[in-house]
């Protein structure tokens, strides 16, 4: 099954903080993530790749830091500049192995065109955490988890080009009617502990203030695909 998000009207500044609290707790819990790998690695005399983590450590907590700054103006967003889409993916890499650990494969396929975007640069890695959270949670067992980017040029659309974000995975899939409110404000299949259903609102909220659009597919036993468009700047 397919579903589409198109931006509507605007949506609450509640709404928003509470989302960009999800967010906050989430750059905690992948710098917690990333201080334990880099525990692991000095313990055991790895020296490979602790550079990598410590800067990936850095870029996390200016994410917190714009995070708490957004939750002190209570959400409110400002004019974003031009982002590099693969750039900004190539740079989270430490990152999001880090979340994913040792049992889920992370590949990444990355488009040689220049995917410049208008989008504050912490929402946008904000999304993509959210995103891959969601799939790391749909493989309990381990899995393989495939980032793609991309160019999609369709008249049809609001935006004739845009830059395409897809993230795979071949976890335990939606069924129809669950994919149907996944992108629901605090709709969520977990446990109360285990989440608020806030993640992918967050990232249909960084969407829609975009004028772009998400596209989930899922089939249960097989796997999920969420794919965001967002404009691309010439």
């Amino acid at each position: 099954m397919v579903i589409k998000y198109k931006p509507g009207c605007g949506e609450d500044a509640l709404l928003k903080t509470a989302a960009l609290k999800h967010d906050y707790n989430n750059s905690i819990q992948s710098i917690i993530s990333m201080l334990e790998l880099l525990q692991q690695r000095v313990n055991g005399g790895i020296d490979g790749g602790v550079d990598d983590l410590i800067e990936a450590g850095h870029r996390a907590l200016d994410r917190v830091g714009e995070q708490a700054r957004g939750l002190a103006q209570n959400g409110q967003s400002r004019s974003p500049p031009l982002v590099h889409l693969n750039r900004c993916i190539s740079g989270l890499n430490s990152q999001l192995a880090s979340l994913l650990g040792s049992c889920i494969e992370l590949s990444m396929s990355i488009s040689e065109e220049d995917l410049w975007i208008s989008a504050d640069l912490h929402r946008l890695e904000s999304a993509i955490i959210n995103l891959v959270l969601n799939a790391r949670d749909a493989m309990p067992n381990g899995g393989k988890l495939i980032i793609q980017t991309g160019l999609v040029q369709d008249g049809k659309r609001q935006c004739s080009s845009y830059a395409s974000l897809r993230i795979i995975d071949n976890g335990c899939g939606m069924a129809a009617a669950i994919l149907a409110r996944a992108l629901d404000f605090s709709y969520t299949t977990k446990h109360s502990q285990a989440g608020r259903g806030l993640g992918l609102w967050s990232v249909r909220d960084f969407v829609s203030d975009l004028q772009g659009e998400i596209v989930l597919r899922s089939i249960v036993n097989e796997g999920t695909s969420a794919e965001l468009l967002l404009p691309l700047q010439e």
